[in-house]
């Protein structure tokens, strides 16, 4: 099972060319999240079920005692043993195990379209994390500018070289800058929230984004859908087409028979 994981969240990553923190976030989101969990498990556990559902029922032992002896051909009897075996009709077993491994096969897709969509939703997270630490880096710089900016009109104010209106210009530049900071703090709280949430941790767990974005794309729109539809996993899912037990044309006339 590790080995498939490993293939998925492989794949999955080498779409993009990124720094390696982000492929170790993406490996922990593959172990740890909850809900990808819970989907391999479901795929593991019914994996097993082809060969319950394939195979004849356990047989049954059974015991009785009698208290007062009973007469039969051969003479008394006080005790009995039994042994019986149930024997379903010819090919009900085939295909009972037949639909297991076709909701087997389903629960694999499942839990593929879902390891998809939170490697997606963990890169989108990474993103947007190294956005905001890259734009407070830049509005800081600018903070430091105008600061400068600031104190150069101020020193010329003084002096007689310049207006009042140049002083309280870089000032109000400056304090609408740091209030877009502290607003990016509270932005950024809220995207590491969402990654620790993936990942299985709790929600103040710090971290640093740090990637290296490749914009060069080799693919252009109008081919992208032909590309991505053999690896759609949803879409394979959809074409097993299984039906519900109750209602499936191939168990439904011989469940009806007593086995």
């Amino acid at each position: 099972m590790k080995l498939t994981n490993v293939l998925l969240c492989s794949l999955l990553i080498s779409t993009t060319l990124v720094a390696e923190p982000l492929d170790t976030l993406v490996r922990e989101v593959c172990e740890q999240n909850p809900s990808l969990k819970a989907a391999r498990l479901k795929w593991e556990a019914l994996q097993e079920r082809p060969k319950i559902v394939g195979s004849l029922p356990d047989p049954m032992l059974s015991y009785g005692y009698f208290f007062d002896n009973v007469e039969t051909r051969v003479g008394a009897q006080n005790q009995r043993v039994g042994l019986s075996q149930k024997i379903p009709l010819p090919g009900k077993l085939s295909l009972s195990a037949k639909r297991a491994r076709q909701e087997a096969t389903q629960a694999f897709w499942q839990y593929q379209t879902l390891a998809r969509e939170v490697i997606m939703r963990t890169k989108v997270g990474y993103y947007d994390l190294y956005r905001i630490d890259e734009t407070r880096r830049i509005l800081r710089e600018q903070v430091d500018l105008y600061r400068q900016t600031f104190a150069s009109a101020r020193s010329r104010y003084e002096s007689g070289t310049a207006q009042q209106e140049d002083v309280l210009k870089a000032q109000l530049s400056a304090a609408e800058i740091e209030k877009r900071l502290l607003d990016l703090v509270q932005m950024r709280a809220a995207a590491q929230a969402r990654l620790n949430a993936l990942r299985n941790q709790p929600a103040s767990t710090s971290g640093e984004a740090t990637a290296q974005l490749d914009l060069a794309l080799p693919l252009t729109l109008a081919r992208s859908p032909a590309l991505a539809a053999p690896y759609r996993q949803d879409m394979k899912e959809a074409t097993l087409g299984i039906q519900p037990p109750q209602t499936s044309p191939a168990l439904h006339p011989q469940d009806a028979v007593p086995s």
